[in-house]
C-alpha cells in the first residue's frame, strides 16, 4: 500500500471509497446472478405479500422456517413490482444491501478522526471476510441490520445521538440480534455523554422498544413460529459457556493471516504465561469445542468441513485455532491501546451467548468491525507488517470464498436441471423438494401450504433426496470439488 506516500484530499478519498466498493462488485460480480440459496427466498416471497394480501406466502407461513423479523421483506416490498423479474429483482435486492453500508464508510471517510490508511485497511478487513463476503450477497437481514447499527454507533461517537437512536431502531427491526451491540452503544455513551447518558439510554431503550412492538402489533403480530421459540428462547448455562467459546474461537479463526505475524513477535519475547499450561487449556476446550461445536447450531467451518473428511485433521485444525484464540487474549489484554475495546468485545460475545441459544456464525457480523479495529491496533507501529499481513488476508480468504462461491454455483446448477425436469414433466404437486427446499422451494406451493403452513404429511410419488440408495433414481447430479465428491442430488420415485 502506498496510502501514506500520497496526500488525499475528501474528493479523492470519496473517489478510492467507491472504486475499492466497485472493484470488490466486480470481483464478485457472479454472486449477484446466483439463484436463492439457504431460505433466501423467504424473504423474496414474503415480499410479494406485503403487495399482495391475497398471495399464499403469508406471515404465519414465513414465520415456520424462519426467527428473523417481517421488517426486510417489508422493505424489499418496495422494490418487488413485478414477479415476471424475479431475477433481476433478486440481483436489485442484492445491490440495496451494500447501499446503508456505503453511507456508512462514506461518513467514517469525511467525519471520523482516524487516518485514511487506518480506515481503508478497516473497510479490506470487511469486505474480504469471508462469512460477510458470503453475506453481504445474500438476500438475509444480517449484513443490512449490521450495516445500520454500525451507522447508528459512528454516530453517536459524533455526537449525532438522535438519528444514532433512529438507525439502530431500523437496524433492530430489520434484525433483533443488533441489540448485541447495545454494551457497545452504552459503553460509547458512558464515555461521551457523562451529564447526559442515563437520558440518551433511557431514549435508546424506549425508542427500540416502542418501535418494535408498534411492529408487531400493527403488521408481524407473530414473533416465533414453534419451533424457533423452543430452539432460541433457551438459557441454559452449559450453552451459555460453550457458545462463548463458540463465537471467540471463531473470530479469531476470521483474524488469523493478519494477524499471524503476533503470535511469532509474541513467541520471540520472553513468555510470561506457562506455554504448558496453555497447550494444556488449548487441548481440553478443543476436545470440548470439537465433540460439540458440528452439532450444535451452525458453529463449523462450512464446506472445509466436509473436504476435511478426516478427523484428525478437523481436530488439529480446531486446536492450532484455539491455541492461537488463547495467545490472542494474553496479547490484548495486556496492552494498553487495545485492552479496553477488546474487553467490550468480550461482553458483546457473552451477551449474544446469553440471548440466543443456537450458535450461528453470521451473528459475528455485527462485532467483527470491533475486532478489526483491535488488529488494527496492535500494528500501530508496523505499519510495513500490517500491509503484508492485509495482503496474505486477502489473498488466503479470496480462495477460501471462491471455493464456497464455486459449490454454490454447482449446487444451483445440478438442483436447476432436476427442476427443469419436474417442470417440463409437471411434477411440482407430487413432488417432496427434500433436499433442494433450501434454494428451490418457492416452486413447490403445495407442500408449502400442506407440509409447511398446515403441519399436514402428504404422501409424495417423488423426492428430491441425497441418493442414500440406488433403487428408482430418475435423474441423479453429482456435485464434485477436487475431484472428491462434495454431494449428490437426485430425483427419486418412491413408489
Amino acid at each position: 500500500m502506498i496510502f501514506n506516500k500520497i496526500k488525499f484530499g475528501y474528493k479523492e478519498k470519496i473517489y478510492t471509497l467507491i472504486l475499492t466498493l466497485l472493484l470488490f462488485l466486480v470481483i464478485n460480480f457472479s454472486r449477484l446472478n446466483i439463484g436463492t440459496y439457504n431460505l433466501e427466498w423467504y424473504f423474496v416471497e414474503l415480499s410479494k405479500y406485503f403487495n399482495n394480501k391475497n398471495y399464499f406466502f403469508d406471515i404465519f407461513l414465513f414465520k415456520q422456517n424462519q426467527a428473523n423479523t417481517t421488517f426486510y421483506s417489508f422493505i424489499l416490498s418496495f422494490f418487488n413490482y413485478s414477479e415476471d423479474l424475479y431475477y433481476q429483482n433478486i440481483i436489485l435486492f442484492r445491490i440495496f444491501n451494500f447501499v446503508p453500508f456505503t453511507i456508512l464508510f462514506l461518513y467514517i471517510y469525511k467525519n471520523i478522526n482516524l487516518d485514511f490508511e487506518k480506515k481503508s485497511i478497516l473497510l479490506l478487513l470487511i469486505l474480504f471476510c469471508p462469512i460477510i463476503t458470503v453475506y453481504s450477497f445474500r438476500i438475509y437481514p444480517d449484513f443490512l441490520s449490521a450495516s445500520f447499527s454500525w451507522l447508528s454507533l459512528i454516530l453517536l461517537i459524533n455526537k449525532n445521538k438522535n438519528l444514532s437512536i433512529i438507525f439502530f431502531s431500523i437496524s433492530f427491526l430489520i434484525k433483533p440480534v443488533s441489540i448485541i451491540l447495545s454494551p457497545l452503544f452504552i459503553f460509547i455513551t458512558n464515555d461521551l455523554y457523562k451529564n447526559e447518558r442515563k437520558n440518551v439510554i433511557l431514549k435508546f431503550i424506549f425508542f427500540n422498544i416502542v418501535s418494535y412492538i408498534l411492529y408487531l402489533l400493527l403488521v408481524e403480530k407473530i414473533i416465533f413460529g414453534s419451533y424457533y421459540e423452543t430452539t432460541y428462547l433457551k438459557i441454559n448455562p452449559l450453552n451459555i459457556f460453550l457458545n462463548f467459546f463458540y463465537y471467540y474461537n471463531y473470530s479469531i479463526l476470521l483474524i488469523l493471516p493478519v494477524i499471524s505475524y503476533l503470535f511469532f513477535e509474541n513467541l520471540k519475547k520472553k513468555i510470561t504465561y506457562n506455554i504448558f499450561l496453555v497447550i494444556f487449556a488449548s487441548t481440553l476446550l478443543s476436545t470440548v469445542l470439537f465433540y460439540f461445536s458440528f452439532k450444535n447450531g451452525e458453529m463449523n467451518y462450512g464446506y472445509i468441513n466436509k473436504l476435511l473428511k478426516n478427523n484428525i485433521f478437523l481436530f488439529i485444525l480446531v486446536f492450532i485455532n484455539t491455541f492461537l484464540s488463547i495467545i490472542f487474549f494474553n496479547i490484548s489484554i495486556k496492552s494498553k491501546k487495545t485492552k479496553k475495546p477488546f474487553l467490550y468485545f468480550l461482553i458483546s460475545i457473552l451477551f449474544l451467548a446469553i440471548l440466543i441459544s443456537r450458535p450461528t456464525q453470521r451473528y459475528l457480523i455485527y462485532l467483527l468491525p470491533l475486532l478489526f479495529i483491535i488488529v488494527i491496533e496492535h500494528y500501530y507501529y508496523k505499519k510495513i507488517l500490517l500491509r503484508i499481513s492485509i495482503v496474505f488476508y486477502m489473498i488466503i480468504f479470496s480462495l477460501i470464498t471462491f471455493g464456497q462461491k464455486l459449490i454454490q454455483e454447482k449446487y444451483y446448477k445440478s438442483a436447476d436441471k432436476i427442476i427443469i425436469f419436474i417442470d417440463d414433466n409437471k411434477l411440482f404437486d407430487n413432488t417432496n423438494p427434500g433436499e433442494i427446499y433450501h434454494s428451490h422451494g418457492y416452486l413447490f406451493k403445495k407442500f408449502l401450504n400442506f407440509e409447511i403452513k398446515k403441519k399436514k404429511q402428504l404422501n409424495y410419488r417423488y423426492k428430491i433426496d441425497n441418493c442414500y440408495t440406488n433403487e428408482n433414481i430418475i435423474i441423479k447430479k453429482n456435485i464434485n470439488i477436487l475431484n472428491r465428491n462434495f454431494k449428490n442430488i437426485c430425483l427419486v420415485e418412491k413408489y
